[in-house]
């Protein structure tokens, strides 16, 4: 196997092969238990073990998710709906439990959410009617709650699009609200704030673009004008932040995040 340092990165299937790479250390504790989580080390964080050990299972969805449109016979997928269905289920003991203000469910709801719209067919529709509405609730929960006004409410409309897509209806009240939210943090060429007037990092590349690409994809038809524009906004901004690296690839690091180990290089068009 081709180590990420000799990865040329210039295919799908080099993408492929470094996805596989980066999760290889994991798959055997994902597959060897039922348990919705897992327990990667020691260190604290300021949420409960509980959303830890999710967070660790759910947050590579964000390169797993798109990774099985091609690799259908991936193992892992199988394992997830369990897990997804078990998380879930309120009579489980397993059971993640409700989701509240400022949670960080919230966050790794988002990714939930981006599995269901690119795996329909294969997650959702598989689940039996009492998994489809213990998940649906469970997902729900996420809209009523508080949460930061940055980056985070692009949670929210991904939740919301993907019950829509699950069959919901679409509360478009709610949504032109937090669409008009993220439009407010947009200072023009392409650039956003997280939140704070001060904040213009790494999440304008990697969270508040690709959001907004997923978005424009599966809202194209129901939503064309802001669909065409978070794809105008990603463009200008990809003519900036090219400039942000040399022809090897080495990057001038800015703003907060860095120790994110993919922040840098992880913007949708590269």
């Amino acid at each position: 196997m081709t180590s990420l340092q000799e990865n040329p990165f210039l295919t799908r299937q080099d993408y492929q092969a470094a996805l596989e790479q980066i999760m290889q250390p994991l798959r055997a504790a994902i597959l060897s238990t039922d348990r919705p989580g897992l327990n990667l080390g020691s260190s604290g964080a300021v949420y409960d073990q509980k959303r830890a050990e999710m967070e660790a299972l759910v947050r590579p969805l964000w390169g797993i998710a798109p990774y099985w449109t091609a690799c259908q016979d991936d193992p892992l997928r199988d394992a997830y709906v369990a897990k997804l269905m078990t998380g879930t289920d309120p009579g489980s003991e397993n059971y993640w439990g409700e989701i509240t203000d400022y949670d960080q469910y919230i966050v790794e709801a988002a990714a939930l959410a981006l599995t269901l719209l690119l795996h329909k067919e294969y997650v959702w529709e598989q689940l039996p009617e009492r998994n489809q509405q213990a998940l649906k609730k469970w997902l729900s929960h996420a809209l009523t709650c508080k949460i930061p006004k940055n980056n985070w409410t692009f949670f929210k409309v991904l939740i919301r699009v993907a019950l829509y897509q699950c069959g919901d209806p679409l509360a478009k009240n709610e949504l032109t609200q937090e669409l008009a939210l993220i439009d407010s943090m947009y200072i023009g060429d392409g650039w956003y704030v997280d939140g704070k007037v001060t904040q213009r990092d790494y999440y304008v590349a990697f969270a508040f673009h690709y959001y907004g690409l997923i978005y424009a994809t599966f809202m194209k038809e129901e939503d064309p004008e802001w669909s065409e524009r978070f794809i105008e906004r990603a463009t200008l901004f990809a003519q900036d932040f090219i400039y942000y690296f040399d022809e090897d690839g080495e990057a001038l690091p800015y703003g907060r995040s860095q120790i994110y180990r993919f922040a840098q290089k992880n913007p949708p068009f590269f």
